[in-house]
């Protein structure tokens, strides 16, 4: 038996856990698998471990304070593809997706707060070349301020960065 499992042990900087998502398929039969992590600790109480997954599902656990007794929180799902990426502000959870959307998450009680279908707004301002070219978002970086909001920059599948700003509110 591995020391961790004994009762009263420290499990403080054990590796051997094993989270499992949620039981969903894909189309072709094959399990869904994690494509993006984010670990958000603003406060012990309201520590989370996020991932979303290939189906386009996002599952959250409650990260313990001590020991390995992760919790599972909450289950979406969030898009119709591939979660790529997650990235978090001060307030909110951002998921970028295969879908060409991003959806933004209230961090604390997990309600979807709004979503932006960017590769249709690129598309109707005309700021694509090769509109007739199918894009979707792999890669995301944020850079938050809090007096004007900050920027999220995208990457996309066809080699567009675009750079959006968030503004004050969401």
């Amino acid at each position: 038996m591995h020391g961790c499992n004994i009762r009263g042990n420290d499990q403080s900087y054990c590796l051997q856990i094993s989270l499992k998502l949620p039981p969903v398929t894909m189309g072709s039969g094959a399990p869904t698998s994690v494509s993006g992590l984010l670990c958000v600790d603003t406060t012990f109480p309201f520590s989370h471990l996020w991932a979303g997954d290939t189906s386009g599902q996002l599952t959250v656990w409650h990260v313990p304070e001590h020991g390995l007794g992760f919790m599972p929180a909450f289950t979406v799902k969030a898009h119709n593809g591939s979660i790529n990426n997650l990235v978090n502000t001060h307030r909110h959870i951002i998921s970028v997706s295969d879908d060409g959307c991003i959806s933004f998450y209230d961090m604390f009680n997990f309600d979807r707060v709004r979503t932006i279908y960017v590769m249709e707004w690129c598309l109707y301002r005309n700021l694509l070349e090769r509109p007739d070219v199918s894009r979707k978002i792999k890669a995301v970086h944020l850079q938050e301020n809090f007096v004007t909001g900050g920027n999220l920059v995208l990457g996309t599948s066809y080699g567009d960065i675009i750079m959006l700003s968030l503004g004050t509110t969401v």
